[in-house]
């Protein structure tokens, strides 16, 4: 556990949600009880007494197979509980991702790449729409980057927190280096209880994507790669192999803990890691402008650059083209 004062620190994560904390507080003190009771046992300091009779025929034979119940289902709620305050939080890491990291890759190489994997950006007039999603690609590189080294730095923070009476693992130089791209930006985001689902700390809807999205989202990732054929596909890992038995995994993305419990869920969560949709009309303004869904794509295209507003009050009807050109008109 980090101090306090660290930026990376659970309390700076839930300042603002203590009833979260608390909660939290609660599951550590349930694992402690049940791991000291368990270490009583295993030193023949107390009897592992029998528990048949106690409860229904499901119920564990002895009070070691019960506290060993009780820890994995204490471990499972903690895990539950961080996915929830990841999955509540406010930044955008992509963003803070490019806006952070020292890494940057040239995007020539991917622009080149998707001109070479679709034909119709070699065409002159889509020379802006090439460049555009080469550089998308490049851009979820960076991402991808800076989530493996923020993992690197967390475990970095642990090392160098651990008491002078212990062996400290000390990283190797490189990975040393790598974690740098974290060194300056990384800061718990802060944790905002209003948004929470009414009941679902108590519950496991949390786990799984509600959101509902058609089957055509169904599409696969491809990157460039130079040392695969330039014909296959690069194609997501299926939930199954992430997590066969519905537990917990890390995200092979962005590196944190995730839970899901349907294929369409994880890809929704894949896709708006990487940002998996970029405006294709607009100018050097929506360079940047990259979505995580199907629908917040579509919707900025169709309000910022797919519709005409007409302006009543001129006898012509004026035609503008996005909002903020009728209001500035009228």
């Amino acid at each position: 556990m980090r101090a306090p004062v660290s930026r990376l620190s659970l309390d700076r994560r839930l300042a603002e949600a203590p009833e979260v904390k608390e909660l939290i507080c609660q599951h550590l003190a349930d694992l402690q009880e049940a791991l000291d009771d368990l270490m009583h046992i295993v030193n023949g300091e107390v009897p592992n007494r029998d528990m048949t009779g106690e409860e229904d025929g499901q119920a564990p034979s002895d009070e070691a197979s019960m506290l060993l119940e009780i820890i994995t289902e204490s471990v499972k709620s903690l895990f539950r509980i961080g996915v929830l305050v990841r999955k509540t939080g406010t930044d955008d890491r992509f963003r803070r991702a490019i806006r952070s990291s020292n890494a940057v890759f040239p995007a020539n190489f991917d622009i080149n790449h998707a001109m070479e994997k679709y034909s119709k950006l070699r065409l002159r007039s889509a020379g802006l729409l090439a460049t555009r999603v080469g550089s998308a690609i490049s851009k979820r590189r960076q991402f991808i980057k800076y989530c493996r080294d923020h993992r690197l730095r967390l475990g970095y923070d642990e090392a160098a927190v651990i008491g002078d009476d212990e062996a400290a693992v000390i990283p190797e130089p490189e990975k040393v280096e790598r974690a740098r791209t974290e060194l300056l930006s990384s800061k718990a985001s802060t944790f905002h209880p209003e948004r929470i689902p009414q009941g679902a700390l108590m519950s496991e809807a949390f786990e799984e994507e509600k959101e509902e999205e058609d089957d055509d989202d169904a599409i696969s990732l491809m990157t460039a790669s130079t040392v695969s054929d330039p014909t296959q596909r690069l194609e997501l890992p299926k939930l199954s192999d992430l997590s066969a038995d519905g537990e917990q995994f890390e995200c092979p993305i962005c590196f944190t803990l995730q839970s899901f419990s349907q294929e369409r869920a994880w890809r929704k969560h894949a896709f708006r890691d990487l940002k998996a949709y970029v405006c294709t009309v607009g100018g050097k303004e929506c360079d940047s402008e990259l979505f995580g869904d199907r629908n917040a794509w579509f919707e900025h295209e169709l309000r910022q650059h797919r519709a005409q507003y007409a302006c009543n009050l001129c006898s012509n009807q004026q035609l503008c083209s996005s909002e903020q050109e009728l209001t500035s008109h009228a």
